[in-house]
């Protein structure tokens, strides 16, 4: 109003076409203006880009936000789907887990407590000394038995042989005698008063009861009983398994009854989804965000095309000023005088002009325009967004609870508590909910779900699944387990008084059966006997020699039999000795071993079932306890990932609302306010630069002054004296003085 009344009115601002001399001729006055005026126009094209891409930048995001908050409601229903399906999950397959491998666990308690149990007992108990000892024996039965089958034969061939050699002896010696006496001139003779033989081989020890003692270690097969007693034993995991089987059933009864427990954790989840989601509807929401966004998109489009024409005005306006001043510096001249400048030059001069008109005539609706957007989008971002985008979602948090819940239910409370748990007393902090579910963490952890789902029949099991207390009741009764039985005592008494054997007496008996006489020796001198007196008796000669020849068959035959027979009952008997050797202290041993064991079962065998049955529950338990730790892990940390939660927050209020819609209307203020203040000085500068430009109406700026004087060609027509010195100066330095 001012600069149109000092224009239009006093004929000031511009209003008068002339210029002073002085001002056309400060070129750096002029350039100094141009450079301003083109850095205001920079800036006005800055605020006029803003302008158009706030413009777009609203119309994208009101024909995205139906897409945006469509997606952003189906996650919210998936995650909660989810949520729901993975605790079922949870229940389902790691419990169902968890109870498959307890089940086959018990079903294994026979292997899993009756082996170390044996092994205990193994160790402790000493049974494998015992067992291998009896085994040992064992394998001896056959060998002794032989050995003793041998000897009895070697004595019996020993008999038969002394007997032989007596009788041949006997016989050979009565015969020598007969015909020494028969002979008449038989002097000198060989001496047989000696030569009979008397052998008692028959003073051997009997041996019979220890074969027959030995036959019958064989004939009940004392392996085969080593093999049964050791049967016993190794049938331990088997009668665990028989004697628990009542507790296994009860165990395994409780399993079940956890289970039953463990289901209302999925009819509470189930809960949740119905409490959260309730009557709500996505396809409802859907619809009426999808009727919302094609009525916004319809209207939208007005205001974008209002948009456009309010940024055009901005544009011509900038055309018209950075154009004028394009052609005023190509067209202005310095040496022209100013009421001759070229038509480039007051072109853009009067651009100028026409830019300031504009500016005149859209300002107030410009200003107007960005008022109402700014009443509009201030409020929105200081009392919306700002409440929204702080870090401590304090005012946002204060909002929920007090005007959103007053408005919705009356009162003061929790809204989120409502919602969520349908209890207004629990308080939500909303600052940790968006944070936690930024982070990833589960809708357990991040909405406190602990005591909506109550997972006490996890965390608080022992006192359903007392496994302790009920294989307490385990009793399986060892000591009837026979390990050393009547008959193994019997088969091991029987092979020890087998290999009970005088083996002194037999070596004794052995050195006294022996033939001390030189057949040789005799046959020789019944020889030489026969040679003297062959010429005097050649009958009793022949006889004689026949004894010889007969001697020499004893000595040859029947005692080199005799003989050898001694020497092979010697080896039979050093070889019985050898099988029999240390036989009867391994007995005693064997026996001692196997009553230590029979007495260690008696005493220790069933608190030995009783400790691995503590390890046993332990075991269980521990598996229990790896099932619980997962679930609560999972529940804290992976089920139920509460993102979508954040997604449907941020993009729906902090991108969607605030950063594009809210953020886009404060920049279209911001774009247009921005031109309008740099539109102030545009007026000033772009009408200071074209007087600068513009072709004036009066010559030199002198027109106040030659209003009041008379013209130089009314002076020389009134005055002829005066000499014309100068006339017609076009640069503003004549004056009268020069007439």
């Amino acid at each position: 109003m001012c600069f149109c009344c000092c224009r239009c009115c006093c004929n000031n601002c511009g209003g008068a076409m002339k210029q002073k001399p002085e001002d056309a001729d400060n070129h750096c006055k002029r350039r100094t203006f141009a450079v301003i005026l083109f850095v205001l126009i920079t800036f006005i094209v800055a605020g006029m880009i803003c302008v158009y891409i706030s413009n777009d930048q609203m119309t994208d995001t009101v024909t995205t936000f139906d897409s945006t908050a469509s997606n952003a409601l189906d996650d919210l229903v998936t995650f909660i789907d989810i949520f729901v399906y993975q605790i079922k999950h949870v229940k389902l397959a790691n419990f169902n887990f968890t109870k498959d491998v307890i089940y086959r666990d018990l079903d294994s308690i026979g292997y899993i407590v009756g082996i170390p149990v044996r092994s205990t007992l193994k160790t402790s108990g000493g049974i494998d000394t015992a067992l291998d000892s009896a085994f040992g024996l064992a394998s001896k039965v056959d060998t002794i038995a032989l050995a003793l089958i041998d000897l009895n034969t070697s004595i019996s061939h020993l008999q038969s042989n002394a007997t032989t050699l007596e009788s041949a002896v006997n016989q050979l010696g009565t015969d020598i005698r007969t015909d020494i006496t028969a002979c008449g001139v038989c002097t000198g003779a060989p001496d047989v008063s000696e030569l009979n033989v008397t052998i008692d081989a028959n003073a051997f020890p009997d041996i019979s009861d220890q074969i027959n003692k030995i036959s019958s270690v064989q004939s009940q097969n004392l392996t085969g009983i080593v093999v049964d007693a050791k049967q016993g034993f190794e049938d331990i995991p088997w009668t665990v398994e028989n004697e628990t089987a009542t507790v296994v059933a009860d165990i395994k009864k409780t399993v079940n009854d956890l289970s039953d427990q463990i289901q209302p954790i999925i009819d509470q989840a189930d809960s949740f989804k119905n409490d959260t989601t309730g009557s709500f509807s996505i396809n409802t929401y859907k619809d009426m965000l999808t009727n919302f966004t094609k009525y916004a998109v319809d209207y939208d489009q007005y205001r974008w095309y209002g948009g456009i024409g309010l940024a055009s005005v901005i544009l011509l306006i900038v055309l018209l000023l950075l154009i004028g001043l394009m052609f005023a510096v190509c067209g202005h001249s310095p040496d022209v005088d100013p009421t001759e400048r070229s038509c480039l030059s007051s072109c853009g001069g009067n651009m100028f002009m026409a830019a300031v008109g504009f500016v005149f005539i859209f300002s107030s609706f410009l200003m107007l325009l960005t008022t109402l957007v700014f009443i509009l989008g201030t409020p929105m971002h200081r009392f919306v967004c700002e409440p929204i985008t702080d870090p401590d979602l304090t005012d946002f948090q204060t909002i929920l609870d007090t005007y959103i819940y007053q408005s919705m239910y009356g009162g003061t409370g929790s809204l989120l508590g409502k919602l969520l748990l349908q209890n207004s007393s629990h308080s939500f902090s909303l600052k940790k909910i968006l944070s936690d579910c930024e982070g990833g963490k589960s809708a357990y952890s991040a909405f406190e779900l602990s005591s909506m789902i109550d997972i006490s029949v996890l965390t608080n099991y022992s006192g359903t699944l007392d496994v302790n207390s009920q294989l307490d009741n385990i009793n399986v009764d060892l000591s009837t387990l026979e390990i050393l039985t009547p008959d193994l005592t019997a088969q091991l008494t029987d092979l020890k008084s087998s290999s009970d054997i005088n083996f002194t007496e037999f070596r004794e008996q052995l050195a006294q059966v022996s033939v001390d006489m030189n057949l040789s020796s005799l046959a020789s001198e019944l020889r030489d006997f026969a040679a003297n007196i062959s010429s005097v008796s050649p009958p009793d000669s022949a006889n004689f020699y026949a004894h010889a020849n007969t001697t020499d068959s004893i000595n040859d035959n029947e005692l080199a039999d005799f003989i050898k027979a001694m020497a092979t009952l010697k080896s039979k008997i050093d070889a019985l000795e050898a099988a029999v050797n240390g036989t009867s202290d391994t007995v005693d041993n064997t026996l001692v071993a196997f009553n230590d064991t029979q007495t260690y079962l008696q005493n220790n065998g069933s608190q030995t079932v009783k400790d691995e049955a503590k390890n046993y529950a332990n075991r269980l338990l521990k598996v229990v306890d790896s099932m619980v730790n997962d679930t609560l892990d999972a529940l804290e940390n992976e089920i139920g990932l509460c993102t979508p939660v954040w997604n449907l927050y941020n993009d729906i209020f902090v991108i969607s609302f605030c950063k594009y819609l809210v953020d886009t209307l404060n920049g279209f203020w911001f774009g247009v306010g921005w031109c309008i203040f740099f539109f102030i000085p545009s007026i000033i500068f772009a009408t200071k630069l074209a007087k600068h430009y513009r072709k004036m109406k009066h010559h030199n700026g002198k027109d106040v002054e030659d209003k009041r004087l008379p013209s130089p060609e009314v002076v020389r027509r009134h005055s002829p004296g005066l000499k014309k010195n100068k006339v017609g100066h076009s640069d503003g330095k004549g004056s009268l003085t020069d007439w």
